[in-house]
């Protein structure tokens, strides 16, 4: 069984999967699940309370959209997509692998 605060993160991770194919409507689900190195024929078991997101699905969701992980993981009261800065793609990089750890 998986605990509320895993559902919580799977529920928050669907959330942003949808905004971001509403915002960029060339996208796919399938496509989306890809890029975030998911299974397709897996997200029915999420859907279900069967099966979770993992750390590293959830840190290439945020490198890829511009994510909060702090919104994701509920870490703070952080809104979903982080302000841009005017760093370079190096250190946000960097900034999601230490938001994640």
């Amino acid at each position: 069984m998986i605990s509320a605060a895993r559902q919580e993160i799977n529920m928050r991770m669907l959330k942003l999967m949808d905004h971001y194919i509403k915002q960029h409507q060339e996208w796919t689900e399938t496509a989306y699940l890809e890029r975030i190195g998911f299974s397709r024929f897996n997200i029915r078991n999420v859907r279900a309370g069967r099966q979770s997101f993992t750390l590293d699905h959830v840190k290439e969701a945020c490198v890829f959209t511009g994510a909060d992980a702090n919104w994701l993981l509920e870490l703070s009261g952080a809104t979903m997509l982080r302000k841009e800065s005017k760093a370079t793609p190096v250190a946000k990089i960097k900034e999601a692998l230490v938001e994640i750890e």
